[in-house]
């Protein structure tokens, strides 16, 4: 990993984590200074979908997009540009099933660790964003940063 990677890294986990803890989340997103009809594209024209291309620029560039893309699914927003995810992108991510983790069972992390590392390694392949990452594994951003560590952690032969 780069100096440059590791930076830039530190720097999404320190905004995701500041998301975290910040209740009005909304106010670091790079949506603030949007019109705001450009999250509600209408229907299926060539212009809807130009709109809404240009919401998800704007949200992959955004500190927040994690928490936005949670805050979504949580409250089921059925309409608009939410997290880089268009409306029908969300209702496919409800469909999906997904595996709980819980208790005893394995992690998120482990999960990816162990049993999703051809994923992972396509993903970081074609550079996605830990919002895209996220979203093709159907975890969290949270859950990518932790991987991301562990990951670190195993090249410097460091043990838990």
């Amino acid at each position: 990993m780069t100096t440059a990677t590791r930076h830039a890294s530190t720097v999404a986990a320190l905004f995701a984590e500041l998301a975290a803890q910040t209740p009005n989340w909304q106010a670091l997103g790079a949506c603030r200074i949007e019109d705001a009809d450009l999250w509600f594209p209408v229907g299926q024209s060539r212009e809807a979908l130009e709109q809404e291309a240009e919401a998800k620029a704007v949200c992959y560039r955004c500190p927040v997009i994690d928490r936005c893309l949670s805050w979504a699914l949580e409250t089921r927003q059925d309409v608009g540009v939410w997290g880089g995810l268009s409306e029908e992108e969300r209702r496919r991510m409800h469909k999906r099933k997904r595996p709980v983790y819980r208790g005893g069972e394995q992690t998120a992390v482990d999960n990816i660790l162990q049993n999703r590392m051809d994923e992972w390694d396509a993903l970081v392949a074609q550079g996605a964003s830990d919002a895209q990452m996220a979203r093709g594994l159907g975890t969290n951003g949270q859950t990518i940063i932790n991987v991301r560590q562990a990951l670190e952690q195993r090249q410097l032969g460091v043990t838990a």
